[in-house]
Order: C-alpha cells, then structure tokens, then sequence
C-alpha cells in the first residue's frame, strides 16, 4: 500500500493563543483505512481536556498509558515544560488541524508556556499548539515532529508521542551540560529571567 506524505505548516510564529495562531500542523501519510476497520470515524469538535494530560478517545494508546506518562513525566522534569496530549478519530470538518488545536488549547485553559500535540488516527492528521514562552526553539520542535512521524508512518502511536516528548527533553536537558544551549528557560527556574523577577505567564484568556 502506497501513501502520499501531505505537510503544510505555518511559519511557527507563536504567541497569546487568544491572538495569533501558534499552532504547527501537518498532514501526514493520508491512505485507506487499516484493515477490518468498518465503522466510520467520528469527527471531534475541539475538546476541553479537563485537566488531564493525556486524553486518548479512541482507545490506540491502551496498555501504553504509564509509558507514555513517564515520557511527559520526563519532559516536564527536563525544562518545565508541560506537554498534553489528545488523541481522537479526526479533527472535526469545519476546522483544520491548526485551528482544531489551538481552539482545544484554549478550551483546556493551557498557558503560555504549555504545549499541546493533538493526533487524529483515521485522518492520519497531527497538530501541534505551542504557547509562546514554551521553552523549545523552533529547531528543537521540527526534530521532535520529525521523531513523531518516523513512529506514526507505521501506526505507532504510543511510540510517536513518547519520541515526541524524548527528542525535546534531550535537546531541554542540554542546558545542564557544559557548553549547552537551552532552548529556553532552564529546569528548575521556570519563567524566571536573568535579572531574577519572575515572567509573566498567560493562563487561559484566549
């Protein structure tokens, strides 16, 4: 069976999500349906998590729950930066994948310094929502998709989010090695600028 590989993305500008869209999407390997899947996919309107960091509606990350926890679990420990996770059939039809995951983002109260990795399995779609002071560069974020899809092309999907969240806790976890560049803030200093007061964070209000 042969896919084609859809990618379209904007320019990973990212700021307020209340103003300016600072999700990164792709399209990804758009094909048929795996074999023996009969029943339709069910389009979701973008989705408050409640909380919860990982939210999986279709059932592919069973099993997997405590491995891919740990890799969040890392990741936060890495650069405190929290990654949520939401897994769902495919991204409702009035919307694209960038704005189905920043309107989820923004339905769930994230903050300026949370990211957000949404994947829609039977349209074979991810998107990304990246608040403006997460503190990955935009390098270390195409790594990381780049990561993802490697694990997704083969329907790995508990694999794609943890290589997803293991490619930026090794790039945040630079800043404690001698000659590191961190991405952003360092671990253990979370919004906490070189002349010591802490920075402003957005929670909600978008």
């Amino acid at each position: 069976m042969t896919h084609q590989a859809l990618q379209y993305r904007d320019a990973r500008s990212r700021g307020p999500r209340a103003l300016t869209i600072s999700a990164l999407v792709a399209g990804l390997l758009l094909g048929t349906l795996p074999l023996g899947a009969v029943a339709p996919a069910t389009a979701a309107p973008p989705t408050d998590l409640e909380g919860a960091y990982v939210l999986d509606q279709v059932g592919v990350l069973a099993g997997d729950e405590q491995r891919v926890q740990d890799a969040l679990d890392g990741l936060f420990e890495a650069g405190d930066a929290p990654l949520f996770v939401i897994v769902v059939d495919r991204f409702d039809d009035a919307l694209d994948g960038l704005a189905w995951a920043d309107e989820t983002a923004a339905l769930s109260g994230l903050g300026d310094r949370d990211a957000l990795l949404a994947i829609a399995v039977e349209s074979r779609e991810y998107a990304t929502s990246i608040g403006a002071a997460f503190p990955a560069s935009d390098a270390e974020l195409a790594e990381a998709e780049n990561a993802l899809v490697a694990q997704l092309r083969d329907d790995r999907w508990a694999d794609g989010i943890i290589a997803y969240a293991d490619t930026l806790t090794a790039a945040l976890s630079t800043v404690d090695e001698p000659g590191g560049t961190p991405g952003g803030t360092g671990p253990g200093e979370p919004g906490v600028p070189p002349g010591g007061e802490e920075a402003p964070t957005e929670q909600g209000g978008r």
